[in-house]
């Protein structure tokens, strides 16, 4: 191979990457903007609008730069959203996606309690909650969760006047 189509070959994937480098870069800079926007307040109601900007801007990026690691985190934080959107399976399934992504991901256990969580408080779904929550605890003991799991397999499809009573119940009797 002559001198210059090898220039041409190294110049053409030195563009090539340098693009790629400025379009992620760019999304990276538009989720910034758009998280300070969302989760910038802390009092205030996001405005769901920007929300669903936001979720998009994930998604472009997930499906733009599916090796980046950083996609696991903002897959995290998109499955928190769809919740508060009240977009459930959706984020079911995002909290499903992370850990099949990205085993490495330091919140995969955080994934399964929410799956477990949302299928508990949201789609009234019992037994599947049960299952993942039972799951969770046998695979992840130690977890700063399991606590929170195992209470919650406790109250799993009371009311909260039955669980007020087993508490009430359960409560030490003060002494005065």
């Amino acid at each position: 191979m002559n001198t210059r189509k090898l220039y041409v070959i190294v110049a053409s994937v030195a563009i090539l990457i340098s693009s790629c480098t400025n379009e992620k870069s760019k999304i990276n800079e538009e989720i910034g903007i758009a998280e300070e926007t969302v989760f910038g307040d802390k009092g205030a109601i996001p405005d769901k609008q920007e929300v669903q900007k936001l979720l998009d801007l994930y998604s472009n990026y997930f499906t733009k730069f599916p090796e980046d690691t950083l996609n696991a985190s903002h897959l995290f934080k998109a499955a928190e959203l769809n919740c508060y959107l009240q977009e459930y399976n959706k984020a079911i399934a995002l909290y499903d996606t992370i850990p099949a992504t990205y085993p490495g991901f330091g919140k995969n256990a955080d994934c399964m309690f929410m799956k477990a969580y949302v299928y508990d408080a949201y789609l009234q779904r019992i037994n599947k909650a049960r299952i993942i929550y039972t799951e969770f605890i046998e695979k992840y003991p130690t977890h700063e969760f399991a606590d929170d799991a195992q209470m919650a397999l406790l109250y799993l499809g009371k009311s909260n006047e039955e669980i007020l009573e087993t508490i009430l119940k359960n409560a030490e009797p003060t002494k005065e």
